[in-house]
Order: structure tokens, then C-alpha cells, then sequence
């Protein structure tokens, strides 16, 4: 039989039902200017290079034409669509995840193909580095995929990603049943994503698992990040300060970040011995405070209207850090705030002279 798709014939000789047993290739010929066939005695091409060839043009057919579902098995009926090995191919020549998928769903559905396990793990990895979290859940709701575990740790990070960190707390449940075990970079992964959408609860869920999978010797200062910043949303700063004294004495030093995160919530309670405490525990172990959290620190005293914000900030200039546009708008924005207006307006006018703009936030002088 032939198959004409741009300007090629194919002929097929695999019996007469749409999706029957492995097809044997006999030719491969290319149409004359004329329209004739070419010589009979030409050579025929390789089997695969023949079922390359057609799942080539399957491939463009499926990406160009919208309605293809429709029309695929007329345009190619002597192809055994149902041969194990060509949804594998498809999707190595494919390479486009959702397009992949979709043909997936159409061969199960109209041509008795029954992925195996090798299928359904190559179009979930797919789908999960292509961050298509909600596609590749839907493969799991099928009975006959058992993903490997190594795909559901990359899979968390797939939901981490996507901020469905629930859906990841149930991959790490199912990792501990089978004793899998993910690193301490995927907790601290769905750490974050669970504080970025507000869920501190989790936060400590996570940790459990975390501290129950025996790794809790590996956690490193990130998790220590993340546990500190979910203590301070909880308005429980303190907490977080016998953290990081916990971790200083096992030898870990947080990065700035840390201190920063401590600082604004200890100026958030008005705890501005705690705050002292803290700049000397960097100074201490040298990771020399910088302008941000002196910014920290100004921010929170300006915000109680506390004049002390105004000393600090002549403190550093004293002790010759330059503060950028941001500090010197909190510090004017601050001083009006209080009613030093004088001082403000000295402020405003010594930015201009640094050469640094005022932005929409800085009240006009």
C-alpha cells in the first residue's frame, strides 16, 4: 500500500489493520520529477531507517497540525502504532513534554498500547524537568506507574517549584515508606517554598520527617535559614535566637541573612538588647554587619518613631560605610515620621549632593 506524505511514498507491508503486529519495511522510494517511481532495482532502506523515517514525520504531524488525533491513523494504517518501542523514540525525537504527553493518551486510547514501566518513567521525567507539576501528578493517579524514587525526589523539587507544597509533603511520606531517603538541599527546597506561600506549619512537619530520616547531622546552614525565618513569622524570635546560638556552638555560621532576619524581629518587639547581642555575635564571628543590617536596624527603631534610629545612622556615616538611596529614604521618610523636619530637609539635601536621586518615597522638602 502507499502512503503519500510530502512527496514521499511509503510502502508498507504489515497486513491491513490499523494497529497490528511489528510491520516488515520493504521500501523506502522517493518520487520522480515526473511522478514516476524509481527504478525497482533500487536499494531498499534499512528497516529502522524506514520506521525513523515515518515517526520523523509523525513527529511534525503531531506538532503542526492541531486536529491530528483525527486523521494520524488513516494517514498511516499499515503502522503498528502499538509496538513498545516507539513511544520511547517519539519522545526522545519529540522533545516537547506536553506534546508528549498527549500523544501518550492518544495511543492508549485508540491503538491498544500499553505503556510499560519504561514509558512511564520516561514521559514523568520529562514532564518534571519541564516543571509540569500538575501533568505529571495526573501520570501517578495511574495504577500501573510506580514511579522510582529517584523521580519522585526530583518530582518534589518539581512541586517545591510550583509552590504545591503539600502535594510534596506527601512525596516525602511516600519516599519514607519505601525507605527512600532525599537529600538535605530537597528538604531544604520544600522548606522554602513552604515559607513563600505562608505555611510555617509545614515548615515544621518537614522538619520532623527531616530530623526522623536521620539526616539531621547534614543539616547545614540553609535549613538553619529557613527554620529561623518560620521562628520570627511566628512571631517567635526568641526561638529562633537559641537557634543560632545552638548552631554557633556546634561550629556552623549563618550568613548574614540569619542575623538580618533576627534583627528586624527583635526590632519588631522593641528587644534592642537582643539586638546589641546580635551585632556582636557577627562582629565576633566576623561576618561584619553590612549596610543591610544597619538598614534592619534603623527600619525597626524608626518604625517605634525611636530617635535612636537617627544616632545610628551618623554612627555609620562616622565610621565611614555609605549609605545608599534606600537607607537615607527610610532614614528621611523616619525623621518626618517624628517631626525633625529640620533635620529631614538637612538629610534631603545632602542625598542631592552625593548624587543620589530621591525617589517617589521620600516626602518632598
Amino acid at each position: 500500500m502507499a502512503v503519500r506524505r510530502s512527496g514521499t511514498f511509503l510502502h508498507l507491508t504489515s497486513g491491513h489493520s490499523h494497529c497490528t503486529s511489528s510491520p516488515h519495511f520493504r521500501n523506502l522510494t522517493t518520487e520522480t520529477k515526473q511522478g514516476d517511481y524509481p527504478s525497482p532495482t533500487q536499494t531498499p532502506l534499512p528497516e529502522d531507517q524506514c520506521f525513523t523515517h515515518i515517526l520523523n514525520e509523525i513527529c511534525k504531524i503531531t506538532r503542526t497540525e492541531p486536529h491530528w488525533e483525527k486523521t494520524l491513523l488513516s494517514q498511516y494504517p499499515s503502522f503498528n502504532f502499538s509496538q513498545p518501542n516507539l513511544f520511547p523514540r517519539y519522545l526522545n525525537l519529540q522533545n516537547n513534554s506536553f506534546l508528549s504527553l498527549r500523544f501518550f493518551h492518544w495511543l492508549s486510547s485508540h491503538c491498544g498500547f500499553s505503556p510499560d514501566q519504561s514509558s512511564y518513567n520516561a514521559l514523568f521525567d520529562t514532564l518534571v524537568d519541564a516543571g509540569a507539576c500538575k501533568a505529571a501528578k495526573s501520570l501517578l493517579d495511574n495504577p500501573g506507574f510506580t514511579p522510582q524514587p529517584a523521580s519522585l525526589e526530583s518530582y518534589i523539587w518539581c512541586l517545591s517549584n510550583g509552590g504545591m507544597v503539600e502535594d510534596a509533603l506527601d512525596v516525602f511520606v511516600t519516599l519514607k515508606k519505601v525507605g527512600f531517603l532525599p537529600s538535605v538541599s530537597t528538604f531544604n527546597a520544600s522548606l522554602l517554598a513552604c515559607l513563600k506561600v505562608g505555611r510555617t506549619d509545614l515548615v515544621w512537619t518537614l522538619y520532623e520527617h527531616l530530623l526522623e530520616s536521620g539526616v539531621v547531622a547534614s543539616i547545614d546552614v540553609e535549613t538553619v535559614r529557613y527554620l529561623i525565618k518560620a521562628f520570627c513569622a511566628e512571631n517567635k524570635v526568641f526561638n529562633g535566637y537559641e537557634l543560632l546560638r545552638q548552631v554557633l556552638d556546634k561550629g556552623l555560621c549563618p550568613d548574614n541573612t540569619v542575623f538580618n532576619t533576627l534583627i528586624s524581629g527583635f526590632c519588631k518587639e522593641t528587644q534592642y538588647t537582643r539586638v546589641s547581642e546580635i551585632l556582636h555575635i557577627m562582629i565576633a564571628m566576623k561576618c561584619n554587619p553590612g549596610i543591610s543590617t544597619y538598614q534592619e536596624i534603623i527600619n525597626g527603631l524608626f518604625k517605634r518613631k525611636n530617635v535612636e534610629g537617627f544616632r545610628v545612622f551618623n554612627d555609620l556615616k562616622d565610621r565611614g560605610y555609605f549609605p545608599d538611596r534606600v537607607m537615607y529614604t527610610t532614614v528621611i521618610k523616619g525623621l518626618c515620621d517624628i517631626g525633625l523636619l529640620g533635620e529631614a530637609r538637612k538629610l534631603w539635601f545632602e542625598m542631592i549632593h552625593k548624587g543620589l536621586v530621591p525617589n517617589e518615597y521620600i516626602p518632598i522638602m
